[in-house]
């Protein structure tokens, strides 16, 4: 039974202990993930803001965002959301410390030694030997197989939380508590999928065959990591000069790669640490630790420049927004502005300046092969976990580790394992809010270059007009920015042009 509490009456009691959770639950996950510490206490934090996981404050909320408008709707539809994430949170919460704890603790063990399972990918992706990968990835499937009773389970609050919640299905939910349009974003993705399809499967077999002497269809996702490594363009990515090219980057655009002082670095390696790249927004827009676990070369500048992409929107928030504006709203914003300092790293322009190399051309076309592969990828995701979530909430005969495999497979070219069915799904459909940047990223790119030229990252104007943007947090969603702009909605056109420009000149 859901924990009854007080209705919105006293917003400023409840905005404020919102903000210090959130600060708190920050704190506890990027200790945990950045390798600080081995134990997890998220359900310790949601335990002090228990108070807030209330379905009739959600309730209040909702009905007050449907009398409200301009940016007293915006609030009440922006806090209503958080607290349907928060009875979600405070549901499953010991399963995601158990999660986490399970993760930091697990090792892999190899025929020849063991290491730390938050670590084994990246030691995947630098193994050149295609036998030992498919060891290394059989050994990693034992710690999977331990995760996944655990994913079940995080997915099954979630369903319950948004069926206790009133609403039909899970995917309905998200797409009214989040005005995220599901409908739309899938079909963008088909439209992708169609349009680079045969590109895609030329591009892949040339990278397959160049980079690992093997056939298309011999290739297995444990093969995709060292494929996209690349250890021989390291030489173009020194890991000595990562941070002084972001600062100049982003001192072109007048600028500062620390926010006056609110982005933090960590770059340490450590065993513990997770390979996934993360920004934690510990106090936004006051300290934000911007976190890469080092593996080499490019995927190290890729990873930095998406977190600092990241970490610059956060820090460059308006102090003096309010609370929901600075840490709520439509998080595709952050993740298009995220896409965007990444993607300088595969803009010609950009690179010819701040980083010239005999290697640029080779790199280019590596990039934008795995790019697309990563797109298509994401665009197959979408197409799973529409099936996912209504299979788990109405169970039928459909194998779920099938048809991931399945879905994946065709989009990619590459074989996926079947086992990675629940441990590869986060949570609200965050996939579609990936692929909604990435449209959004592109066009807004082409915005840049046509206003400010096609260095608009060395122009002072284009750094105040991202500033401008900056500042507003996520007031606005991504399609109310695009309406400003005059930029289409979820269109993968401008995406699809700039693959073409790179993949078949």
């Amino acid at each position: 039974m859901l924990r009854r509490t007080r209705t919105p009456g006293d917003l400023v009691t409840i905005r404020r202990r919102a903000e210090q959770f959130l600060t708190e639950l920050a704190t506890e996950n990027y200790t945990s993930h950045a390798g600080l510490s081995e134990t997890s206490h998220v359900t310790a934090v949601y335990a002090r803001y228990a108070d807030l996981a209330s379905e009739p404050l959600f309730n209040a909320l909702r009905n007050q965002a449907k009398r409200a408008k301009g940016d007293e709707r915006r609030r009440a539809e922006y806090l209503s959301a958080f607290v349907s994430r928060l009875l979600a949170g405070a549901r499953t919460k010991e399963l995601v410390d158990e999660q986490n704890a399970l993760e930091a603790a697990a090792e892999v063990a190899y025929p020849w030694g063991t290491e730390p399972y938050r670590q084994s990918a990246l030691t995947l992706a630098n193994e050149a030997d295609r036998d030992r990968r498919r060891t290394m990835a059989d050994a990693q499937r034992a710690v999977v197989k331990q995760l996944t009773p655990l994913a079940r389970a995080i997915i099954d609050g979630h369903h319950e939380t948004t069926r206790d919640l009133g609403f039909e299905s899970y995917t309905s939910a998200v797409e009214e508590i989040d005005r995220l349009d599901l409908g739309a974003v899938h079909e963008a993705t088909r439209t992708f999928l169609r349009e680079t399809e045969s590109l895609h499967e030329r591009e892949m077999s040339a990278a397959v065959g160049e980079r690992l002497g093997q056939r298309l269809d011999e290739t297995a996702k444990c093969d995709v990591g060292y494929l996209w490594r690349a250890p021989e363009l390291d030489a173009m990515f020194p890991a000595d000069r990562i941070v002084h090219t972001a600062e100049r980057a982003v001192r072109g655009l007048g600028l500062d790669i620390y926010a006056g002082g609110h982005v933090q670095l960590d770059i340490a390696p450590r065993p513990k640490k997770s390979p996934r790249a993360f920004t934690a927004a510990i106090e936004v827009p006051g300290r934000i630790m911007l976190v890469i676990t080092p593996a080499g070369g490019q995927d190290d500048w890729h990873a930095f420049f998406h977190e600092l992409g990241h970490a610059l929107h956060y820090g460059y928030v308006d102090a003096g927004l309010d609370f929901e504006f600075r840490r709520l709203g439509d998080h595709s914003v952050t993740e298009a502005y995220a896409f965007l300092l990444e993607h300088l790293l595969i803009e010609r322009a950009f690179l010819d300046e701040c980083l010239p190399h005999e290697l640029l051309s080779a790199y280019l076309r590596h990039a934008a092969r795995s790019l697309l592969f990563m797109l298509r990828r994401y665009c197959a995701k979408i197409d799973y976990e529409l099936v996912l979530h209504d299979t788990i909430a109405k169970p039928s005969e459909t194998d779920l580790a099938a048809a991931y495999a399945e879905k994946l497979s065709r989009a990619t070219r590459v074989a996926y394992d079947p086992a990675d069915y629940l441990v590869d799904v986060d949570p609200g459909y965050y996939c579609a809010r990936y692929l909604r940047a990435w449209f959004f990223e592109a066009s807004l790119a082409q915005y840049l270059a046509k206003e400010y030229g096609e260095k608009w990252f060395a122009t002072r104007e284009a750094g105040e007009f991202l500033r401008s943007l900056w500042s507003d947090g996520q007031r606005r969603r991504l399609d109310e920015i695009e309406t400003q702009l005059g930029l289409p909605h979820a269109d993968p056109a401008p995406l699809i042009a700039r693959l073409r420009t790179h993949l078949e000149d």
